[in-house]
């Protein structure tokens, strides 16, 4: 690059191009999305305690399903409602490839994170793992993309060879909750040599979405159960609403 060329750069800044809208923008709070889209962005400002789930001004502490629901995981938080741009960032980054969106939702999920667990010591983060499978035909796990960014900037051990899955599961989205239950019951396993690692640590279980919390709770009773954690919990991108679990 030129001594005139960076002189230009200086005086006249170029504008990056926002990832969703691709609006050129000269500053932002986050890298890679505007100010407009951060701003559509249904954002969690009050949750559930157990869950993470949107709640409204005039509810309690829990959401209306886990007032009658136990989890293995001690407690679920999430950035944003699963809906409207968020949903398809999250859509976009997972089926269409676009990994330029790991930047910007790894950069929201760590300055969440500082807000949730402030206060929280873990061991060890552990994105939800896909079938082999799964990961040869998309090419990527984006659980573990933003796990291998949350890590780098937190400075936690990330822990990405522990915990395989057995079956190749459908997608569970189609499916009712009694049907997931079924389909995920049993699907994970621990790796040989792995249960003395994760004896009596505090796991980080990081996940794209919350939708029913069907997968995170059956990780975490294998985490419990065999690995013998002490702790779990669980932090996604994105949560369903409890009236609108897609």
């Amino acid at each position: 690059m030129g001594l005139v060329t960076k002189m230009l750069d200086i005086l006249y800044p170029r504008s990056d191009c926002c990832l969703y809208c691709g609006e050129g923008y000269y500053s932002s709070e986050i890298y890679g999305l505007c100010e407009s889209c951060l701003q559509k962005i249904n954002y969690i400002e009050r949750c559930c305690s157990r869950c993470g789930r949107n709640l409204s001004g005039n509810e309690e502490d829990l959401c209306p399903e886990c007032r009658n629901k136990d989890y293995y995981f001690e407690s679920a938080r999430s950035i944003a409602v699963y809906s409207g741009l968020f949903r398809q960032l999250i859509l976009n980054l997972k089926y269409e490839h676009f990994l330029e969106l790991t930047a910007p939702l790894s950069e929201l999920l760590y300055n969440y994170f500082r807000f949730y667990f402030e206060d929280r010591v873990f061991d060890y983060i552990i994105p939800v793992p896909l079938h082999s499978e799964r990961l040869q035909e998309r090419g990527f796990n984006q659980a573990e993309l933003l796990a291998v960014e949350l890590s780098l900037r937190t400075g936690l051990p990330l822990l990405t060879e522990a915990v395989n899955r057995k079956r190749n599961n459908p997608p569970l989205y189609q499916y009712t909750l009694e049907e997931r239950i079924n389909y995920i019951k049993g699907c994970f396993y621990i790796e040989e040599g792995k249960k003395e690692l994760l004896e009596n640590s505090s796991i980080l279980l990081l996940d794209d979405i919350f939708t029913t919390g069907t997968t995170v709770n059956e990780l975490s009773y294998l985490l419990k159960k065999e690995g013998r954690v002490r702790r779990v919990d669980v932090y996604t991108a994105a949560s369903a609403s409890y009236e609108n679990q897609l």
